[in-house]
């Protein structure tokens, strides 16, 4: 019997034939993870094909050593999907595998060395001292050898001991670094009844001993039940030779059960009924839900306005999915999303909804992993990694928040580099699943593939306040704060209210009327009005730290990062000059690097300093911020945004992270503190990213009663992002930024992908760039692709970034990944489809 097997071997880009014993030959099945020879090593691999004819020109085959794990680690349509990443995005199908694998799974080659014959004449005192070392502590695996040893050159050294008979050398696999957690318990011995403790002596040596186990013996029959070990030891204050005597008497028993890491453990969610859709819902609903009894569904592109019910429709596609008995997936771009979205999948499906993201620890996620492939979880949310969780029978994959860049995978991520978005709707189509798109600012590609008919586009034009018990819960909060007059609805009741009104405030005006703050004085009177009713606010800007740079008054020197060539940003808490790129810190400079002059100015807003003007103008304002740097650590997300939500805070100061997915009923006005960030950079889709984001935030207002206020500072009133966005006109915003699109060949038009490099050496890399523009406009010449543009070669607009110069050549066309797919030097990767091309 023969396998097809994918060894885990970095840059492999075929699989291998081995044979399979006849002890192993009833237990081997498709994806399981198996440890094979490879070469001089053993490696992992996996299963890919089972009873293949092997290539006839090969004679001498390999035997698979053994089976790591009993059950599948990949599913066949995971290695379908696999297949479609490596392809699509020109990458190793061993990367895009592993990829699927929990953390921690992985096992890395060594070697384990033990003494032979130590009677050999030894020459050096190296030599001696690695004998002395195996002869003390017996056999030891390489790694831990090479950490003990003290000696530079130790492999080379044991590898003469080796060769001379001295030391011999197994090849092992070490042991993966994560493993299900176990916890021991204790129990009585069934048929031990108390009369015996009192006749008995625990302990002919101490009598103190004897208490601690008949106070041991004593608690088990009190509470009669197994309890873990360490209940027992700190109720009773026994130890492990307390207990290990009580089984040795026949008194008690140790078990070591499995114990579930599962971040979810701890939330304390009510059950949710579904409420009762509201009419522009129930037509939708009655589309979508055609799509779960045909073979071969188109996905879905739900375009629905910032609270109009989408996550409503997502719960009712997981639901009818569920009554399949099938599974499904959701995907949401940012961490901090989760939370909130989780708690909602809770509510609905009761211990059937798993979590993956990347800040959960490798155990929590291996577990959920298990759990997932057992077919113990039926739902599954998660930021992109979730995709690739191994549920058996998927029917549904959700991608909320379509047209966020969180879906794309870039360094300093391993590859490969792909758009989990467009992995979803492949993987989708693979299955035969339904796969629904949401966005209040579809990507212009996904929009124009639904006007094209590709996709189904569904439309919720509406806002809704809220469904029912919801609508209940709005109302009281509100009633705890202010003297509104209630709503007057019942249980089944929806109810609709209006967008928020949104006020662009040209700064311009602001400065020619004598303000240089960085709030315009319409923001400062609305805030002063949402603080007096004691509602809350969200002052939303594009940059974290406190000054977006620091220069010189005297001679206008900008301090920049000596490794990355960009502006250094000043955080003021920590008093550091960081680079937001390779997060390089310097302290804060008090003269100039360059003239020596003291007049250093710290230009620009962050969240920090925008938290300053704050406290500046209203001091009894209880601020809390929500970005990178305060969210570091593990449930910090759901820390702050509590914070918020049981309203110990009045203004939420925060980055993108806050400009989605919250539903805050106190918030009644936004503050967008400068919309132009970003706006002009050097890339095509920096309209697009600014109205999306602009929109999102302004969502964020007026989800209740008291309605909503948005204010918009801008140095560019008049651009078609800004005032698309300040009007919530999808629309026109697509079909002016359509045309550009298509007058310059642009996606959804042409397609794009990017050679992108970077090196130590601008010179290099600069010459790299020229030689590969070259071969690309040889190849464009030689296969006649004369549609498809060469620009560049070019420094990339962040030019350097962690010490290493950066260059691109971009490739426009009907399909130039095929033409780029070419041999690349040292440094160098393509990007198919990039998101940026800064």
């Amino acid at each position: 019997m023969f396998v097809e097997i994918l060894p885990n071997v970095p840059k492999i880009t075929n699989t291998y034939h081995y044979k399979v014993s006849d002890e192993l030959r009833n237990q081997i099945s498709f994806g399981l993870l198996v440890v094979v020879p490879f070469g001089r090593k053993l490696v992992q691999g996996i299963v890919v094909s089972l009873d293949t004819i092997p290539p006839t020109d090969v004679t001498n085959y390999k035997y698979v050593e053994s089976i790591l794990d009993p059950y599948p680690v990949l599913t066949k349509a995971q290695l379908d999907l696999a297949r479609w990443l490596s392809k699509k995005y020109y990458t190793n199908l061993v990367d895009c595998v592993v990829m699927m694998l929990p953390q921690g799974l992985s096992q890395r080659f060594d070697y384990i060395y033990e003494l032979a014959d130590e009677r050999l004449t030894l020459h050096t005192d190296y030599q001696k001292q690695i004998t002395t070392l195996l002869k003390e502590q017996g056999p030891i695996q390489g790694r831990r050898l090479g950490k003990t040893l003290k000696i530079r050159n130790w492999k080379s050294v044991v590898e003469r001991l080796v060769s001379r008979g001295v030391v011999n050398k197994t090849a092992v696999l070490s042991p993966p670094n994560v493993k299900p957690k176990t916890t021991t318990i204790v129990r009585l011995i069934p048929g031990i009844n108390d009369k015996e403790f009192a006749e008995t002596k625990f302990s002919d040596r101490s009598q103190a001993a004897h208490n601690r186990r008949l106070d041991v013996l004593r608690f088990l029959f009190r509470h009669n039940l197994a309890v873990d070990k360490s209940v027992v030891y700190s109720e009773t204050g026994a130890n492990i030779s307390d207990l290990k005597s009580l089984v040795k008497q026949g008194y008690v028993m140790l078990e070591n059960i499995e114990t579930i890491r599962n971040s979810l453990s701890e939330l304390n969610v009510r059950v949710a009924k579904p409420p009762k859709l509201v009419d522009a819902q129930d037509d939708a609903w009655s589309i979508m839900k055609e799509a779960f009894v045909i073979s071969d569904p188109k996905p879905f592109l739900l375009y629905g306005v910032t609270g109009s019910g989408k996550t409503e429709m997502y719960m009712r596609a997981v639901s009818e999915v569920l009554k399949q008995g099938k599974q499904a997936i959701v995907l949401v771009p940012e961490i901090a999303l989760t939370p909130q979205t989780v708690r909602r999948f809770l509510e609905r499906f009761s211990g059937r909804v798993g979590l993956i993201h990347s800040k959960l620890s490798a155990g929590e996620k291996y577990d959920t992993w298990r759990r997932c492939r057992s077919g113990d979880l039926d739902v599954v949310v998660g930021a992109r990694s979730a995709l690739f969780t191994p549920l058996p029978n998927i029917g549904l994959v959700i991608v909320d928040e379509e047209h966020e860049e969180a879906y794309r995978q870039d360094p300093p991520v391993q590859p490969p580099y792909y758009n989990a978005r467009d992995a979803a709707v492949a993987y989708a189509s693979q299955l035969g699943a339904v796969c629904i798109l949401g966005s209040a600012t579809p990507d212009i590609t996904s929009m124009t593939f639904a006007n094209k008919e590709k996709f189904v586009k569904i439309t919720l034009s509406d806002r809704i306040m809220g469904h029912g018990e919801i609508l209940g819960y709005q109302d009281s909060v509100v009633d705890n704060i202010c003297a509104h007059e209630s709503l007057d609805f019942n249980k089944t009741e929806s109810l609709y209210i209006s967008l928020p009104d949104v006020e662009i405030v040209d700064m311009r005006h602001e400065l020619r009327a004598g303000n240089r703050s960085m709030f315009s004085r319409t923001l400062k009177k609305s805030l002063s009005q949402v603080l007096e009713s004691q509602e809350q606010a969200i002052l939303f800007i594009n940059r974290r730290g406190h000054a977006s740079y620091v220069f010189c008054r005297d001679c206008g020197y900008t301090l920049k990062c000596p490794r990355c060539s960009i502006p250094f940003t000043y955080h003021s808490t920590y008093h550091k000059l960081v680079c937001h790129h390779c997060n390089l810190r310097h302290n804060s400079k008090s003269s100039c690097p360059s003239c020596s002059s003291a007049r250093i100015k710290h230009f620009g807003v962050g969240t920090e300093s925008v938290e300053e003007e704050v406290k500046r103008y209203f001091p009894d304002a209880r601020t809390v911020r929500w970005d990178r740097d305060v969210t570091k650590a593990a449930g910090s997300h759901d820390q702050i945004l509590n914070r918020f939500v049981d309203r110990k805070a009045d203004v939420l100061i925060g980055t993108q992270m806050i400009a989605k997915g919250l539903d805050l009923p106190l918030v009644t006005l936004v503050g967008v503190v400068t919309c132009d960030v970003g706006l002009t950079l050097p890339d095509y889709r920096a309209s697009e990213r600014t109205f999306q984001v602009l929109t999102q935030v302004a969502g964020r207002s007026g989800r209740s009663r008291l309605g909503g206020h948005v204010v918009m500072q801008t140095y560019m009133p008049d651009h078609h992002a800004i005032v698309s966005a300040a009007r919530h006109d999808y629309d026109g915003f697509y079909k002016k930024e359509i045309e550009l699109r298509r007058h310059h060949n642009y996606p959804p038009f042409g397609k794009i992908v990017r050679l992108l490099g970077n090196n130590t050496n601008n010179i290099t890399i600069e010459s790299d760039a020229q030689s590969i523009a070259e071969e690309l406009r040889t190849r464009i010449r030689k296969y006649r692709a004369s549609s498809t543009d060469v620009i560049g070669p070019a420094p990339c607009f962040f030019s350097k970034s962690g010490g290493r110069y950066r260059w691109h050549v971009v490739l426009r066309g009907p399909d130039p990944a095929e033409l780029a797919n070419i041999k690349l030097p040292s440094g160098w990767r393509l990007e198919v489809d990039p998101l940026s091309l800064l």
